[in-house]
């Protein structure tokens, strides 16, 4: 049996318990030893002096004389037949277990005893189990023409051990320490460790989001990079800049011409870059980040600013996610190169691009950069290419369709509280109407209805794109507090100013909020109308995010769920699949929402319908503990929906647990 497989991925651990668990056989055990890969026969010393230990008859002959520093008076040959004599007359009393590690590191002599034990044993009560690093096989290497030769014996079998996959990995953490890891976790040790057990043990020890790799780890990697000539490291630390992965393109434009072939030829033989299609990659992610985190700073500064030179040189992507990727690895480079003003200008281009392709989040990261190095340049604006106030504002836009809306509503109070010259108040309007809405997302309730209350306060009273807005995002936030008259009017309000001055956003915005109004108060055919024709302006002037809430709101009159964004969605299709009775549906997809741990508001319309089948299905303590998570959550039980809701489900618990007298009171006191 061969077991191979790269380092760290469980091979000795495997080989341990498997032996320990050998009671009715004998185990011997020998391994390759780095320092002694030339001396004959060092792996199976012990294994030789123990068959001479029990099968005495051969025990002349049995050890090699350069073990015991006399001379070779029989040669290779009499000690290849003493030994398999001896495996044999020891097997013919128990079974024998022959361990052989690290075959990789092995002599020739140890190699040529081996491959005679395999064929000699085939028929006796022996098995012979050798350990090798699938790294170490290079074709070239007589070691790989061994395995080769012992795979295809048809006694042989060959285990290549793969790497942990993502459920796993999180067994492996459960089993340390003794706590299900979030999803977070896993997923950053998959990111980092790729599924090596060892790698993923050492970084859950040192922290996953450790910036340094423990010693551990670094110490077994460094080992496998210093065995490069000069040529391959070179290409290896250039490849290392760019990432895992890049283009054959890509990565001749940053490396030395003169390095190149030698280079990456020597990268191939020891296993560390693969060619992938017209690309190479790193056969493991912390490969890249031990060779990246062995540069000198001042060659790491210059590779990154070649890397930027080069993708600055070549064409885009036409696709917008591709391009904006492009635009974002360009200002990484420049980040990490310490040219901070083609940098900034870089990170600002990469946020828009990004913004434009919905991927907020790499928007956000690029738009924090720039503000944080807007002060370390004497022109900024010049080089960024926009004012500060534009990039905190889409800065915040960005935040909040990432989901992270306290930072949004941190970046909005940034501008409210800008000194110089004062803003103009459809400014401050505008601004405090975005506090209003990213407050509310982030379930900060009372700074929500103040914002949106200053806001109506502020905004000049004539007719305006700015008023039409303010009045739209303030019928918005009565509805969503449930009170449909006053929102109604104030809906009506802006959709006839909106009219009046062809702001057609605000007025699909207004249109949305009075036909969820109308619906609520029973005049559902109205209300439906009404929000179908803010979806179609919506959708004819691009407005995607306004399409995406009249699909919300209309789902939510359809269904009996209102609520915002991704959640909202979910929340509703999870009703409806709970009263068509695909309760097994509506557990799943809840549940994999939640490990994606989406803001407090947001989670209690994923569990208010996960909750009500685990009531229906007598699923007491998973109810309780759904009806704990969203009683958590700020506001939520005072909510008008969600507070009736909850006290709805908690009375429905109470009454199954037998507590009826607490079922009653939940029902009358909420």
């Amino acid at each position: 049996m061969l077991v191979e497989g790269d380092s760290g991925i469980g091979k000795t651990r495997l080989v341990e318990d498997f032996t320990a668990r050998m009671d009715e056989a004998r185990v011997l055990a020998g391994g390759g030893i780095p320092l002694a890969s030339d001396t004959p026969y060092a792996p199976v010393l012990s294994i030789l002096q123990a068959l001479a230990r029990l099968h005495l008859a051969a025990a002349d002959g049995l050890l090699p004389r350069e073990a015991s520093g006399l001379p070779d008076t029989f040669g290779p040959t009499r000690l290849l037949a003493a030994a398999a004599d001896a495996v044999r007359a020891v097997a013919a009393q128990t079974p024998l277990v022959l361990v052989v590690e690290d075959l990789h590191w092995a002599d020739a002599s140890t190699c040529g005893l081996v491959s005679f034990l395999a064929r000699a044993i085939r028929e006796d009560r022996v098995l012979l189990l050798v350990t090798v690093r699938s790294e170490e096989l290079d074709p070239a290497r007589p070691i790989s023409v061994l395995i080769g030769e012992l795979t295809r014996l048809p006694h042989a079998e060959r285990l290549v051990l793969a790497q942990l996959g993502r459920a796993e990995v999180a067994a492996l953490v459960a089993a340390i320490t003794g706590v299900a890891p979030s999803a977070r976790l896993t997923g950053r040790l998959m990111q980092r460790a790729a599924g090596n057990p060892f790698f993923t043990e050492e970084l859950l020890a040192a922290g996953p989001d450790a910036l340094n790799l423990p010693a551990s780890v670094c110490d077994v990697l460094a080992a496998r990079v210093v065995r490069l000539p000069p040529a391959g490291q070179r290409v290896l630390g250039a490849a290392s800049v760019l990432g895992r992965a890049m283009p054959h393109q890509l990565l001749a434009a940053v490396a030395e011409a003169a390095d190149l072939d030698e280079g990456l030829a020597a990268a191939f033989s020891h296993r560390l870059l693969e060619p992938r299609g017209d690309e190479y990659r790193f056969r493991h992610p912390l490969i890249q980040e031990t060779v990246y985190a062995r540069l000198m700073p001042p060659a790491r500064q210059a590779l990154h600013a070649r890397a930027a030179t080069a993708l600055t040189e070549l064409r885009p992507p036409a696709e917008p996610a591709s391009h904006a990727g492009h635009a974002v690895q360009i200002a990484f480079h420049w980040q990490k190169a310490g040219q901070v003003e083609k940098a900034l200008a870089s990170a600002v281009v990469a946020g828009n691009l990004a913004q434009a392709a919905h991927a907020p989040a790499e928007a956000l990261a690029q738009y924090t950069f720039a503000i944080s190095e807007w002060q370390n340049l004497p022109d900024p604006q010049a080089a960024a290419g926009v004012n500060e106030i534009s990039l905190l504002e889409r800065a915040a836009e960005a935040a909040s369709a990432a989901g992270d809306n306290t930072r949004a509503q941190e970046l909005v109070r940034r501008l409210l509280a800008r000194t110089g010259p004062a803003p103009e108040p459809v400014q401050v309007a505008l601004w405090l109407e975005r506090l209003g809405r990213f407050s509310w997302l982030a379930g900060d309730l009372d700074t929500s209805r103040q914002a949106y209350d200053d806001a109506l306060r502020v905004i000049p009273d004539h007719p305006s794109a700015a008023r039409a807005r303010v009045l739209a995002a303030t019928a918005q936030s009565l509805m969503l507090r449930s009170h449909f008259l006053a929102s109604s009017s104030y809906a009506e309000e802006a959709i006839a100013v909106a009219q009046a001055v062809g702001a057609r956003a605000e007025e699909a915005h207004a249109r949305n909020t009075l036909g969820t109004d109308l619906a609520a108060i029973g005049c559902y055919a109205d209300g439906i109308e009404m929000i179908r024709t803010g979806l179609r302006v919506a959708r004819h002037i691009g407005d995607d995010a306004e399409a995406a809430r009249c699909h919300v709101n209309l789902a939510s009159v359809l269904v009996g769920l209102a609520r915002t964004a991704a959640a909202a969605i979910l929340g509703s299709v999870l009703e409806g699949l709970y009263l068509l009775g695909r309760w097994d549906e509506v557990q799943a997809r809840a549940s994999a929402a939640l490990e994606d741990e989406p803001e407090p508001w947001n989670v209690v319309a994923v569990r208010i319908p996960r909750c009500r089948v685990a009531l229906a299905r007598g699923d007491l303590a998973g109810a309780a503990a759904d009806l704990a998570a969203m009683t958590a959550v700020p506001g939520a039980t005072s909510d008008a929906y969600y507070g009736a809701s909850i006290a709805s489900l908690d009375a429905a618990l109470s009454a199954a647990c037998g507590d009826l007298a607490g079922a009653a009171g939940e029902s009358t006191t909420r």
